[in-house]
């Protein structure tokens, strides 16, 4: 996972975009891709070969502020995973320290996406989103419990205290 930022409008200006390199703690920015240096994620749990090694999420982390850090929420392994978990770090640019689980998503013949948390320090809701798992033998019917959103509020004590 690499760190990337935009000015508000320029977002299909290829030019406009800038990436972290350096200290975590006091990133560089250049306009050079190149030049930009993989985030660093400590204390992941090791899942299934081939769908994680530890060393960060395999999944699109998505990061909001949090008190005066940041918090960042996936599933490890996306829809190979049941849990969604959370990250803390000082920055955007981390270092990122596994939390733990906020929230599990398991349900018979789904799987599970794309998890993030919305208004992590106020009145917390984890999202994520489910379709019909490509292993499921299942009859299918589309509905707003098989494909879409779910809101789900966070395990009890499982988000990190608001620094």
């Amino acid at each position: 996972v690499y760190l990337a930022r935009v000015p508000a409008g320029q977002l299909l200006n290829p030019g406009a975009w800038t990436f972290a390199s350096g200290d975590p703690l006091a990133p560089t920015w250049s306009a050079d891709p190149a030049q930009a240096v993989p985030l660093e994620w400590f204390n992941v749990p090791a899942l299934l070969p081939g769908l994680g090694d530890g060393h960060g999420p395999s999944a699109q982390p998505w990061v909001t502020p949090y008190g005066s850090g940041y918090l960042a929420t996936c599933k490890l392994a996306d829809a190979f995973s049941d849990e969604v978990s959370v990250f803390t770090a000082p920055t955007p640019a981390g270092p990122w320290t596994y939390y733990g689980p906020v929230a599990g998503t398991a349900a018979p013949g789904l799987s599970s996406y794309g998890a993030f948390t919305m208004s992590p320090a106020t009145d917390p809701i984890v999202v994520y989103s489910t379709n019909r798992s490509p292993f499921s033998r299942a009859p299918f019917s589309l509905s707003i419990q098989t494909y879409g959103p779910h809101f789900v509020a966070p395990l009890p004590n499982s988000l990190p205290a608001v620094p």
